[in-house]
C-alpha cells in the first residue's frame, strides 16, 4: 500500500515519502497517522469559523443578504439544490467578494 500511494500526488504520498532533513529518517506510521489528523482537523476548524462568521456578517446586513440571493438567483434560477459546476461558481462575484471581506476581517 506505501509503496503505490508514494506514486500518486496526495499529501499522504509525500508524507510517505518525506525524509526529515536533521534525522535523515522517515515518518512512522503513527506520525503519518497523527499528522494527517491535524491537517484534518485544522482545516475542518478554519472552514466552519469562515463559515460561521461569513453567515453572521451576511445575517445582520439585510442589504447584503439581498444582494447575495440576488445573485445566487441569477446564476441558478429556481434550481438551487443541485451542486454548482465551476463555472457557475466563478459567476459568483459578489459572493466571492462577501468571503473575502470576512477572511479580511
Amino acid at each position: 500500500a506505501e509503496a503505490s500511494a508514494a506514486g500518486s500526488d496526495t499529501m499522504l504520498s509525500h508524507l510517505l515519502v518525506a525524509i526529515c532533513p536533521v534525522s535523515g529518517r522517515g515518518f512512522t506510521r503513527a506520525e503519518i497517522r497523527d499528522q494527517l489528523v491535524t491537517l484534518l482537523v485544522a482545516g475542518h476548524k478554519t472552514s466552519s469559523m469562515l463559515l460561521t462568521w461569513c453567515l453572521y456578517h451576511v445575517a445582520s446586513q439585510p442589504a447584503v443578504e439581498e444582494k447575495l440571493v440576488a445573485e445566487l438567483r441569477s446564476v441558478f434560477g429556481n434550481d438551487m439544490e443541485r451542486p454548482p459546476t465551476p463555472q457557475e461558481l466563478r459567476k459568483l462575484k459578489y459572493m466571492d467578494l462577501t468571503i473575502r471581506e470576512t477572511l479580511r476581517l
